[in-house]
Parts: structure tokens; C-alpha cells; sequence
């Protein structure tokens, strides 16, 4: 690994308590890119000042019909900092990382030159959101990217589709930090195989979840990309998984919506798994008659859930953002559905220091849609108060050190990190620590016995993100 590869990432931490939590209010939204256009938000990253990064598409009429892949900068408020537009036709973009050089890498697909089609497309920026390169990946007639994760090198998997005239398969592309494409594997023979999300693993491998002829799919993979587990869920009923995430028991979450064939009550289904992919539980939510689509998965601060998606009923042309919380086993403790005269559709799903959470998706008038951010007040029991929050990063002390130093870390959301110490050629000399952590912040004791002095790095990888730090050893 090369040091300009690393990346450094502030991040927020907050300690709440969750008992009996009540339904919270929502506390503001926000709407982007105005009238005569079509626009959507599908990821949100914190930033280090408590505003916000979000990425997504905008569809423009005028002067021409473009569809744009767009990063957005906001406050802490939801206010627009700045906005920047990529395409040259026709973008969608479906997800957001940043980078080492404090930059932004966005995932998606576009409009194909080889055939009418789509590919996968990589785009990476500065920290300003201007363009520094742009690579896009095509092997079938519509390849369609909706996830991307870091890899220990630096470079990216990107994940999702590939499609023939009549064959659909789950496909996963691996880049270099430039966005040069290494390989590619397909998964599930061609019997109607998709991938929605992938995520590290405490081990350095990954697991990839979405559909595979008509039920939930999760396949456990080494960093070659070689199958070391498959399974699916699911019985008579259809699902369509959506999200996946490693839990802080090392097992995972995965989330969409399930339905009886040829039948319009669709409901959200949440489905928990152990490590080895064995399913532990399964819950489904929603009302008789409606359509519920859930399109998002977070674990919370206290081990439990949120969902996002949309609510409809089946005999009539309406759409609400909804939300629903659940503790860890996954029983529900309250749902928010938020809409009026539009049809409004969360797609994304963040919870912010203070304990609220965020929704991010779209609304739309007669017309047009604009791209929607909701804030929702941290949900509190009666008479508590939330922990003011504050702003952390990797950090170790003493540095320089002797024989031992304390690494002090921040997480937004519980993830599995692995920290791992490199020296000045870029050899990994050891793997302090692979685990689940739950948000807010730790500290970890790092006595390297059998190194000499000199410079290391320290790199953490976790949910979507990377951080680093210098240290020196003196013996």
C-alpha cells in the first residue's frame, strides 16, 4: 500500500441511551435542484462540521434531456454549501465513498457507446466535487452498478448487474486507486441474479447481498473474489433484498420487501444472519393493501434498526417516505410516514450525532421531483436529554512512543474495523485489531513487540470508510 493511498476522515461520535424510545418529531426538510428536473438522493456521508455529503442523480428536460450524477454539500442544517453535476448524457449515480486525498469516489451506471445499454461507471473528485477521472466497466448489454466498497489496497469493488437479452447475473468489478479495472467475476450461473449492496468483513473479505430468482441472496467472498459461502431466503412468497450490513455480533442485516405472487400487499422484510450466513430471525412490517418498498438498512447506537422506503396503497396513486425503528431483535418500536399532496420515497438512511436520524430520497409534484433530505429529532425517552456531540479522529498517545501507544478512534454508525499497521514500503507488519465496535469512541492499547524504530502507518477500514495516522516508534 502506498501512503498517498490512505484516507483521512473526520467523523462525528455521540453516547446516547435508548430505553422505551417515543416516536420522534420531524425536525426539518429540505428539497435540491428546483423546478424542471427530476432528482433523487441514494447515499449520504457526515462530514466533519456536522453538515452533510450527498450524492445522487438529476434528470434536466431543458435545454436538453440529460440525466447527471450530482454530489451536493450541505450544513447542519440541510442549507446547500455547494453543488457540482457529472455527465455527459445519461448518469445515475447509486453511491458515495470518500477518499484519501479528501476527495469523493461516486459509483453508478450510464448510457453505454458499445451497445443501447448501460455500464458500470466510476467517477472520482477532489475535495471540492471537481472531476479528476471517470471510468466506466461494460461486459453485458445493461450492466447496472448499485454499490461500492474500498478494498486494503486502495482501490474499489463495484457491485451489481450484469444482464443479457435473457440471462441476469450478480457482478463484481475490482479497480486500482486510479479506476483501473484488475477483474471481474460473475455469480449465479445467469439464473436471474442480482447484487444491491456489499460490505467488508472483519477478515479483509467481503459478502455481497441482493436477489437470486426471487429470494433474498448473500454470498461470502475472499478479496480474490472466490465464493467461499452462498445462501438464499425465502419461501413461496417474492423478495427483493435492497441493503445489506455486518452487525456488531459479526453476522449481518439485510433488508427489502417480500409479496405473495401476483399479489400488490407488499410488506418491509428484515432478515438477521450469523456470521456463517445461518439465518437467526426474519420480521416483516406493513399494513393490509399496501405497497411497502423498504430500500435501506442502519444499525443503530443501541444494536438495534432503521429502516427507510416508501408506503402506498395498491388501489390508488400515492406515495409516502416511511421510517421504522426496531430494537435488535428486530420488534418495532415506531414508525414515521412523512408525505402530503406529493409523492414522497426515502431511499437512504443515516443516524446524525445527536441520536436523530436522517432520510434521503425524493419528492414529487404534478410534474417534476426534487431530491428530499428529512431530519428527524432524536428519539428520547421522557426527561432525557441528549449528549452534546463532538467532533473526532483517529488519533494515537503517546506519538512519539517507546513500547506502547493508545489508539483513540470514533465511529458514526456500529461497524466491523479492522486496524492494521503498515511500515514505510507499504508491508503490512500487523493486524492490531479486527472487531465490531458500536458508534461513539474507543480506545485500543498497541504494544508492537517486534518492530524497530521508524515511521507507520496506522489504517483503520470499517462501513464505506477508511482513516489513517502517522506514528513514530522509538526504541
Amino acid at each position: 500500500m502506498k501512503t498517498g493511498q490512505f484516507i483521512i476522515l473526520f467523523v462525528s461520535c455521540v453516547a446516547c441511551v435508548f430505553a422505551q424510545p417515543q416516536a420522534p418529531n420531524v425536525e426539518w426538510s429540505r428539497t435540491y435542484w428546483g423546478d424542471s428536473s427530476e432528482s433523487e438522493i441514494s447515499g449520504i456521508l457526515p462530514m466533519p462540521d456536522g453538515g452533510y455529503m450527498l450524492c445522487g442523480s438529476v434528470l434536466h428536460y431543458r435545454p436538453e434531456y440529460v440525466s447527471d450524477m450530482f454530489l451536493l454539500r450541505t450544513n447542519a442544517e440541510g442549507d446547500c454549501v455547494w453543488s457540482r453535476r457529472y455527465g455527459e448524457g445519461w448518469a445515475v449515480c447509486t453511491a458515495v465513498l470518500s477518499t484519501a486525498d479528501g476527495g469523493f469516489v461516486l459509483a453508478g451506471h450510464e448510457w453505454s457507446e458499445r451497445t443501447t445499454g448501460s455500464d458500470f461507471v466510476l467517477l472520482k473528485t477532489d475535495a471540492q466535487g471537481d472531476c479528476a477521472w471517470t471510468h466506466t466497466y461494460g461486459r453485458g448489454l445493461h450492466d447496472y452498478c448499485r454499490s461500492v466498497q474500498p478494498t486494503p489496497d486502495g482501490g474499489y469493488l463495484l457491485a451489481g448487474s450484469m444482464d443479457t437479452d435473457t440471462l441476469s447475473y450478480g457482478w463484481l468489478v475490482k479497480t486500482d486507486a486510479a479506476g483501473d479495472s484488475l477483474w471481474s467475476r460473475l455469480y449465479g450461473g445467469g439464473r436471474n441474479g442480482e447484487f444491491e449492496g456489499i460490505q467488508q468483513t472483519g477478515d479483509g473479505g467481503f459478502v455481497l447481498a441482493g436477489t437470486f430468482s426471487g429470494n433474498f441472496w448473500l454470498v461470502r467472498i475472499d478479496q480474490s473474489g472466490d465464493t467461499l459461502w452462498t445462501r438464499t431466503y425465502g419461501g413461496t412468497e417474492m423478495e427483493k433484498c435492497q441493503s445489506v450490513r455486518q452487525t456488531v455480533d459479526g453476522g449481518f442485516i439485510l433488508a427489502g420487501w417480500k409479496f405473495p405472487p401476483q399479489s400488490l400487499d407488499e410488506d418491509f422484510w428484515l432478515l438477521k444472519t450469523d456470521a456463517d450466513g445461518d439465518s437467526l430471525w426474519s420480521r416483516s412490517y406493513g399494513g393490509p393493501d399496501l405497497r411497502d418498498w423498504c430500500y435501506d438498512v442502519i444499525e443503530t447506537l443501541d444494536g438495534g434498526f432503521l429502516l427507510v422506503g416508501r408506503t402506498s396503497p395498491n388501489d390508488a396513486w400515492a406515495l409516502d417516505g416511511l421510517a421504522i425503528r426496531t430494537d435488535a431483535s428486530g420488534d418495532s418500536l415506531w414508525s414515521i410516514r412523512f408525505g402530503g399532496a406529493n409523492l414522497d420515497v426515502f431511499r437512504s438512511g443515516l443516524q446524525t450525532a445527536d441520536g436523530g436520524f436522517l432520510c434521503g430520497g425524493y419528492t414529487q409534484g404534478y410534474y417534476f421531483s426534487n431530491a428530499l433530505l428529512v431530519k428527524v429529532c432524536p428519539e428520547l425517552s421522557v426527561g432525557e436529554t441528549p449528549v452534546v456531540p463532538s467532533v473526532c479522529l483517529l488519533t494515537n498517545y503517546p506519538n512519539p512512543f517507546n513500547l506502547a501507544t493508545t489508539l483513540s478512534f470514533a465511529l458514526p454508525r456500529t461497524a466491523w474495523i479492522t486496524i492494521r499497521a503498515y511500515d514505510l514500503l507499504g508491508r503490512e507488519v500487523e493486524v492490531i485489531v479486527s472487531a465490531a465496535y458500536r458508534a461513539g469512541a474507543h480506545e485500543i492499547a498497541w504494544t508492537p513487540n517486534n518492530l524497530a524504530s521508524s515511521i507507520y502507518w496506522i489504517t483503520m477500514n470499517g462501513d464505506g470508510f477508511q482513516l489513517v495516522r502517522k506514528t513514530i516508534l522509538l526504541r
